[in-house]
């Protein structure tokens, strides 16, 4: 184990890890509350209203997403609407289960992406990066994987939880149909996220 010094004493190299050293200039300089204070306000050139468009340009492709995520259960709900109340009540239903059993619980375990990706593309392991990706995938899909069969059976169990019969089969019919968009739907957010 061997430790290299530097000349002007500010650094220190042991096996590979960097240490920084204040020097007692460098100590001086911020030693004073006022230094540090306008040492941090002239980083902050931004206006309020600069920063304000800026997050929002950055926000609207995330704020356009999640709208027409939204709008797809929306359309069904409004056209349904015209048919029938207890297809609406059903197709109603339908969304509560979805957004309770499957929404809510992807897009949570979804969120962890984000953390982990970030902390390999902090280390610049890209590689790891994918390699949560690819877990993420398969994680949701196995999560997601027991709801498709309970929803296969799910007039059952609202009928025994005293549903209306005929509005347990249209909250199934509708579960059921909406299978491949939804689970298409949770990849892309695991995607989403990953990017």
């Amino acid at each position: 184990m061997s430790a290299n010094i530097n000349n002007n004493n500010n650094a220190i190299n042991d096996d590979g890890d960097n240490y920084h050293r204040i020097s007692d200039e460098e100590e001086n300089k911020f030693s004073s509350q006022g230094q540090i204070d306008e040492a941090t306000t002239q980083q902050s050139d931004v206006t309020w209203t600069e920063s304000f468009w800026l997050i929002a340009k950055r926000s609207t492709p995330t704020i356009l997403t999640m709208i027409f995520f939204q709008m797809v259960q929306l359309m069904n709900i409004f056209f349904v609407g015209h048919q029938s109340s207890d297809l609406l009540a059903g197709v109603g239903l339908g969304n509560m289960l979805l957004n309770v059993l499957v929404f809510a619980v992807t897009m949570g375990l979804n969120g962890t992406i984000e953390t982990f990706v970030a902390w390999s593309y902090g280390r610049g392991d890209k590689m790891m990066c994918g390699l949560h990706l690819n877990r993420a995938r398969v994680v949701v899909t196995s999560v997601i994987i027991p709801v498709m069969i309970l929803f296969i059976f799910i007039d059952k169990i609202l009928i025994n939880l005293q549903q209306d019969p005929e509005i347990a089969v249209i909250a199934r019919n509708y579960c059921v149909w909406t299978i491949p968009g939804w689970f298409c739907n949770v990849q892309f957010d695991t995607t989403k996220r990953f990017l």
